[in-house]
């Protein structure tokens, strides 16, 4: 049951020593919660799968009592794919009749077995409970596209009536007004807060009024300076000019819409100017610097409370337009994702019982990517994995030994905007090095020596830099170097990798995709007319570069277009190799719909789809008297009623897709 490797990757002796332990560990300790840290290329997903397997072929756990959770339904689908595959690879050999009825089993539950995206999983948990969960069982998750069409039309409905100048928020609406915000600053705030509701028992409480400890301050130190404008003998003076611009911008009433138009737009203080020979004595002018830092710092924090209050006021305004939000997702009997992990994360958190009863449904639980997991889905993985339901808090947790396995990488985590939280996975590493432990994978099966060597140099360089404008000490992790799996030397001189540096273009202070890649282009064509002319580098047989040795790829074939005017201005010979985009033919879209039946038999979209297609060629009558007649789609174990005019034709088609499934 060891891993699939090749057995030219080889490490170097004592990285290899490690991550063979890691498999060991990995495929033979299931009483020990592990965290699998795996750099990219380094085989996670393989080992997430193969320990899988392993349960599955020592019959600790049968596959209806596992739960694997990845980040995409892409993921979830080729796991499901490889580990079909696996399963079935392992059965074609010798093997102990307990554990061949062991994976039989398995690929009988295979279609039906929990191997999805953490949203899929809640909703299926959520389902199973909904009463105690207080939902409808019936209902429907709204996707991405669907939830903001969805919050488009409440926010047309309620903003009308919402934002009305003559209501009980009329003075928080127009201070937002007096700021500068618009609609569309609004609707930024509402998808903020409608993405990070579950957040919103955190928000900070309003400050006292900034206003009478501001303006009375402001005041005394204004009437001060003007005595002191008096000592100076040069009205060309910076101090002297920006004194005069304050006494004239500073009002002399009490009214708060005033000073808010003060705070707003802001003073422009520079009490660092002035020249002493223009000040007479020149302690005035220190004594009029002073005064205006004061100023300054009382104005700083003045505006700072009242942007505060402004902020806070108007994200319990917006509460109206969520439960607005709410509102109309039950009377659809909808959920969108955010609502599936807080609904959740709740019952388990809230209600003890339940947490019980989902904890006992699963024996084990894998969470892949888990670097890119959000605070919920931290929570979520946690209680389920939890010993007994006892915590009031995830962080303090008793985690049954085993029966978490987390796959991850931290130097991948970039899914910040999806509320991925770096610091959250440094809390779940915290939480497994008490009680389990953080196994490593360093060897690349991705890359050759000399391209590892290179990765490892530049981001070490780049990530551990002190001086890199873009490195956050707090947030970024240490970089774990890669360890080459091939046979080769990696410390060659001539390094086989270059990085490029060209002029980013922005004409008329706007910037343009396609000057931009008018400028790489050009670049890339100086470089390889360079390497071929001039023979700086050469081949791995030690052949002088010619331009047949070189190959550009591109992402799109505009793309192509742009390099080959730079190409062909710099006189290089070249050969374009155009990809045209088919578009899917219906036999192709059948064909990929039949295949989608045979892998899910309970996609009953896909099979009714499929019944349809020219490969089966059943009509919309057919198929309505056949569920009339108490049939179903299900070709696994549906019964076909016999009485239709049709029937031989549905027998048919049901044993032939049974047939093919069993493949």
């Amino acid at each position: 049951m060891a891993l699939d490797t090749d057995p030219s990757m080889t490490p170097s002796e004592p990285q290899a020593s490690q991550d063979e332990a890691t498999q060991r560990a990995v495929l033979t300790d299931f009483q020990t919660t592990f965290l699998l840290e795996a750099g990219a290329g380094t085989g996670k997903t393989q080992m997430l799968l193969q320990r899988l397997l392993a349960l599955l072929r020592t019959r600790h756990s049968s596959l209806d009592r596992i739960a694997v959770i990845t980040f995409t339904d892409k993921a979830a689908t080729e796991l499901r794919t490889r580990l079909r595959a696996e399963i079935e690879s392992v059965l074609e050999s010798p093997l102990a009749e307990a554990e061949r009825d062991a994976l039989q089993t398995a690929l009988r539950q295979l279609d039906r077995s929990i191997v999805t995206t953490v949203h899929a999983f809640c909703a299926t948990l959520l389902r199973e409970r909904a009463f105690e969960a207080q939902l409808d069982g019936h209902f429907v998750v709204l996707d991405q596209a669907g939830a903001s069409a969805l919050q488009d039309d409440v926010w047309q409905t309620w903003l009308a009536t919402a934002f009305n100048l003559d209501s009980p928020d009329s003075q928080l609406l127009r201070q937002a007004l007096r700021a500068g915000l618009t609609i569309s600053h609004l609707a930024s705030l509402r998808d903020f807060l409608s993405e990070n509701r579950d957040c919103l028992v955190w928000l900070p409480a309003p400050v006292p009024s900034p206003f009478p400890t501001f303006c009375h301050s402001v005041q005394d130190a204004v009437a001060r300076l003007a005595a002191l404008r008096g000592c100076c003998r040069n009205t060309t003076d910076k101090i002297w000019e920006q004194i005069t611009l304050l006494i004239d911008a500073v009002p002399t009433s009490y009214e708060e819409e005033v000073w808010e138009r003060l705070l707003i737009h802001g003073l422009g203080l520079q009490p660092r100017k002035g020249k002493k020979e223009n000040w007479q004595p020149a302690s005035a002018l220190q004594e009029a610097r002073t005064l205006l830092i004061q100023v300054q710092e009382s104005y700083l924090q003045a505006r700072s409370a009242w942007f505060h209050n402004l902020t806070v006021g108007l994200a319990h305004w917006m509460e109206g337009y969520l439960q607005a939000y709410w509102v109309r997702k039950q009377q659809g009997c909808s959920l969108d994702f955010l609502d599936l992990l807080v609904i959740l994360r709740d019952v388990l958190k809230q209600n003890h019982e339940m947490r019980r009863y989902f904890q006992r449904k699963f024996d084990f639980l894998f969470v892949d990517e888990v670097q890119d997991t959000d605070p919920l889905q931290a929570e979520i993985a946690f209680f389920l994995a939890e010993d007994q339901p006892k915590a009031e808090d995830w962080t303090q947790v008793t985690l049954r030994p085993g029966k978490l396995f987390l796959v991850g990488d931290p130097q991948q985590s970039i899914y910040r905007f999806r509320r991925a939280d770096i610091d959250v996975y440094g809390v779940v590493r915290s939480i497994i090095e008490r009680q389990g432990s953080v196994l490593s994978l360093s060897t690349n099966f991705r890359m050759r020596g000399a391209l590892v060597a290179w990765t490892n140099e530049t981001f070490e360089r780049i990530l551990q830099d002190p001086q890199n404008p873009h490195d956050d000490r707090e947030d970024q992790t240490s970089y774990q170097p890669l360890l080459a799996a091939r046979g080769e030397e990696a410390d060659r001189k001539d390094s086989t990798v270059f990085l490029l540096q060209y002029p980013h273009y922005q004409p008329d202070g706007q910037y343009k995709r396609e000057t931009e890649q008018g400028a790489e282009a050009q670049c890339v064509a100086r470089f390889v007319r360079h390497i071929v002319e001039q023979k700086p580098l050469m081949t791995h047989t030690g052949q002088a570069l010619r331009y047949n040795d070189i190959a550009l790829l591109f992402r799109t074939n505009r793309s192509l277009e742009i390099f080959a005017a730079a190409l062909r201005e710099a006189q290089i010979p070249y050969r374009g190799v155009h990809v045209r985009q088919k578009t899917p033919s219906l036999e192709g879209e059948e064909i990929r719909g039949c295949i989608r039946t045979l892998e899910h038999p309970a996609d009953t979209t896909a099979f009714v789809a499929t019944l349809r297609s020219s490969l089966f060629g059943f009509s919309d009558e057919e198929l309505a008297q056949f569920i009339c007649a108490g049939g179903k789609f299900d070709y696994l174990c549906g019964v076909v009623p016999p009485r239709l005019p049709s029937a031989d034709r549905f027998h048919a088609a049901f044993a032939l897709l049974r047939t093919l499934h069993g493949r």
